[in-house]
């Protein structure tokens, strides 16, 4: 009796663990998507087209997973909220979904910093997801039953913009003055008077007195040109000086002469 009571025990064991990782295996998620390619950061809304294993009400962790066939290091950002979180981050940070509660929607963008993402090209796409265990504790990661194709291309660089330059206005010219020009004073023009010389009467029809002559030129004010006197006159007056000389000794001989007379007359 004892050992039938242990046997069963033991039967229930076994089969409540089959029957549990019979639940376990059983959830599966396939996934569909109306994209088939990304450009940069260009966002892509995946839909989950079935679901089964899971228990109603239940919540589940899920993320986006893009790799590249045969490698299995993961990238993505999966949008929680108005956030983005990477597929790296741990399961508490992802987004979080309960079952028969959520539009069955997810959007998710290429991570190009991550080192799963190997440049342009064709790349594959499915959903990983994380539950709660009859224990409490957060299950290993599982991936949805499908995956889809996509390809990503680098986003476009980032150009710097040129700034337009500011039209400037010409400098505005300061017309350069005219040179003040001094202008040189001509001097005025006044009558020059030359002397010619002292001519007879005879012969000489420019001056009625028959004295001197003057020639008048145009000459700078203040100068005089004397041309001298004319030749012909020159002895003339040389005898005439010496006339006048001897008049003069004459007559201051006979002054002497008469004023000695007079004295040897008072004295006798």
């Amino acid at each position: 009796m004892f050992f039938k009571v242990i046997s069963q025990l033991i039967l229930i064991f076994v089969l409540s663990l089959i029957f549990s990782q019979k639940i376990f295996a059983s959830r599966n998620i396939t996934i569909t998507t109306s994209k088939s390619s990304l450009k940069g950061f260009e966002e892509m809304t995946v839909n989950i087209s079935s679901m089964s294993g899971f228990v109603d009400n239940e919540t589940i962790y899920i993320k986006g997973a893009f790799y590249q066939d045969g490698s299995s290091n993961y990238f993505g950002y999966t949008k929680k909220d108005n956030d983005w979180v990477r597929n790296s981050d741990s399961t508490p940070s992802q987004r979080q979904v309960q079952i028969n509660n959520w539009d069955k929607n997810i959007i998710v963008k290429s991570d190009f910093a991550d080192s799963g993402y190997r440049g342009e090209g064709d790349y594959k796409f499915r959903i990983g997801f994380y539950y709660i265990t009859s224990g409490g504790n957060i299950s290993p990661v599982s991936w949805s039953s499908n995956s889809v194709d996509v390809a990503i291309n680098d986003p476009d660089p980032t150009s710097t913009p040129i700034p337009t330059p500011t039209p400037t206005s010409p400098p505005t010219s300061t017309p350069e003055s005219a040179p003040t020009t001094i202008p040189t004073k001509k001097p005025t023009l006044s009558p020059t008077y030359q002397i010619l010389g002292i001519a007879t009467s005879s012969g000489v029809d420019a001056s009625e007195d028959g004295l001197i002559l003057y020639n008048q030129e145009a000459t700078p004010t203040g100068v005089t040109k004397v041309a001298g006197m004319h030749t012909s006159i020159l002895p003339g007056l040389f005898f005439g000086l010496g006339g006048v000389i001897l008049i003069g000794c004459g007559i201051l001989f006979i002054y002497k002469y008469r004023k000695s007379d007079n004295e040897n007359e008072d004295s006798n």
